[in-house]
């Protein structure tokens, strides 16, 4: 993602980041779209238990769509530290479940877009 290089050009190492800071997601779209990625584990034990790989699809689909559309209204990077920091976890997120979800579907994941 270039988002993760962009960082790296700013000093932030993207790839230190392990837990959100505390306060930097603030906004309902952030929260949404954390608790999207949080359902992730249900929704791959759904479809294995019911054998409906349809599951996988409509969250990725529906993951993706949520995250395009906060990133074009909101800044991530050149906001106060804890903040980017927040959102820079929250993107990293997205993209595990997006490459494990394409995984699980058989489908390369692109290095970038």
């Amino acid at each position: 993602m270039s988002l993760f290089r962009q960082a790296a050009e700013q000093g932030i190492a993207a790839g230190e980041l392990k837990a959100v800071p505390g306060g930097g997601l603030r906004l309902p779209e952030e929260h949404r779209v954390a608790r999207a990625v949080l359902e992730w584990p249900g929704v791959v034990r759904l479809a294995a238990e019911r054998l409906e790989p349809h599951h996988l699809t409509f969250a990725l689909m529906s993951l993706a769509k949520q995250f395009h559309a906060y990133y074009n209204r909101h800044r991530v990077l050149g906001q106060e530290e804890a903040v980017t920091r927040a959102r820079l976890c929250l993107a990293r997120a997205v993209q595990a479940v997006l490459v494990q979800g394409l995984d699980l579907l058989g489908v390369n994941a692109p290095e970038k877009m």
